[in-house]
């Protein structure tokens, strides 16, 4: 059975997208076209008009589109984003999210700017950009980066640093790369610095003050990248579908990470702080 086939077969009721990055796009709008509840990997386009594009589609036909960005349902990024809610570290000063891979050299079209959209930023550094943002409950409205090639053979980055500030501008740093010999962090780690305490994600602990001392608290919860956020997600898109809960990322979410990392290129590439704007952002 073909792909158009398969969209188009009244027994199908929802489309999973794994493909190369650059053709997220084509085969999600496809599925929506055709009436089907789409989820798609992470990215979700390589290009912000397209990820938008998806998101009218899907409004428009009342279909679910969900991006897998998995680590929202990890228990640990949870668990992050209830202490910074709850205040139990006090306001937060800076924060810092990392997505490394050592010593792990991508093939294929990884490597293929025309089919991946670039190199560890938009593969890695995605994660990090939005677990950041889902432990923090705000968006960046600027970005300050710089991407390079240092470790592999190969016409797009593999090591990238950048600087963001929130709405309401806490300084957020994320480092994200492939190839790097050493991190100091998991992949979707996040450190934040409260003004009363200190919250990590892997290893996860909060250091906070109790009755006149700072002590850690190291919670009960699943290992690193624990098969449980997969099933998980595949649990939560299939609750969407039947609406019976929200897609922990929904195509508006998935969209505005694809903004932050097209601003991030496009800051390394002149060396200055770009603006980060979304769809339907008030000017």
């Amino acid at each position: 059975m073909s792909y158009d086939e398969l969209v188009e077969d009244d027994d199908v009721d929802a489309v999973y997208v794994c493909l190369p990055n650059a053709l997220h796009y084509e085969y999600c709008l496809k599925a929506l076209k055709s009436g089907k509840h789409c989820f798609v990997e992470k990215p979700m386009t390589i290009k912000s008009e397209e990820a938008w594009d998806l998101v009218e589609v899907s409004k428009e036909r009342g279909l679910v589109l969900q991006v897998g960005h998995m680590w929202r349902l990890n228990d640990n990024v949870i668990f992050a984003k209830r202490v910074v809610e709850e205040g139990l570290i006090g306001n937060p000063v800076k924060v810092k999210a990392f997505a490394n891979h050592t010593f792990f050299y991508p093939k294929g079209w990884f490597l293929d700017s025309k089919l991946s959209g670039g190199g560890s930023l938009i593969d890695m550094g995605v994660h990090a950009v939005d677990t950041a943002r889902f432990v923090m409950g705000e968006d960046f409205t600027s970005v300050y980066s710089h991407t390079s090639t240092s470790y592999i053979d190969a016409p797009v980055d593999d090591t990238d640093v950048l600087f963001l500030k929130t709405t309401s501008g806490i300084p957020v740093v994320i480092e994200s790369g492939w190839a790097q010999v050493f991190s100091s962090k998991e992949e979707a780690a996040v450190e934040v610095y409260g003004s009363r305490g200190f919250l990590s994600v892997f290893p996860t602990f909060v250091r906070y003050k109790l009755f006149g001392s700072y002590g850690d608290f190291h919670p009960t919860l699943n290992g690193h990248d624990s098969l449980e956020m997969y099933k998980d997600q595949a649990r939560n898109f299939a609750n969407a579908v039947l609406e019976l809960e929200k897609p922990a990322c929904d195509g508006e979410c998935g969209a505005e990470v694809v903004d932050i990392v097209e601003a991030a290129y496009r800051s390394s590439e002149f060396g200055s702080v770009v603006e980060i704007t979304h769809k339907g952002d008030t000017p």
